[in-house]
């Protein structure tokens, strides 16, 4: 059932909803990233157990990796390979500073906000904003962040994202057969 706003000064306008549900949004959409991340971290787990393989096995030890996270990718062979997770690129560190945001700064943004676009009256499309980045970090004015004034909406860049992650697990994946398996 399509929604009709009688109160909407302009039928072709665009309202900011501070709600429930923009809370959940963000929050759902803070955990792709934090979840994201976390994909970087097993990754790493797992190159470097197959870079340095154990063959003892006569008692039952700790594994090697498990005090490797994303930090110690730089000492696996596969680190800075192209179109893995582990090519040095602007799209990974997004991933890292929006997640590091996240875990060290409780969000991505303060109070997050719907935007309501309407049309005719009727509500056309719901977005929320993501946030402004600069070569892979957060937009900093003197000390600040959380700004929106590039008006990237969420619902068009987060399948993209997702979409190339997909990819980059992939492709390292196929690396991974070629890099370690090659060296048996």
């Amino acid at each position: 059932m399509e929604k009709y706003y009688i109160d909407v000064t302009n039928p072709d306008d665009i309202i900011v909803m501070l709600s429930e549900e923009a809370t959940k949004g963000s929050a759902y959409i803070e955990t792709y990233f934090t979840k994201a991340y976390s994909i970087l971290d097993i990754m790493c787990k797992i190159c470097y157990e197959i870079q340095y393989q154990r063959t003892n096995f006569n008692s039952y030890l700790k594994i090697k990796s498990a005090d490797v996270l994303w930090g110690k990718r730089k000492k696996l062979k596969i680190n800075e390979v192209e179109n893995t997770i582990y090519e040095n690129c602007e799209f990974i560190r997004n991933i890292e500073a929006i997640r590091n945001e996240i875990v060290h700064n409780g969000t991505w943004e303060l109070s997050p906000k719907i935007f309501i676009k309407f049309k005719d009256g009727m509500e056309e499309e719901r977005f929320m904003l993501f946030p402004d980045m600069e070569q892979g970090h957060l937009a900093t004015v003197k000390n600040r962040k959380h700004f929106f004034s590039s008006n990237i909406k969420v619902n068009d860049i987060l399948p993209k994202i997702h979409k190339e992650f997909k990819m980059r697990i992939l492709e390292t994946i196929s690396q991974i057969k070629q890099i370690y398996v090659m060296d048996e």
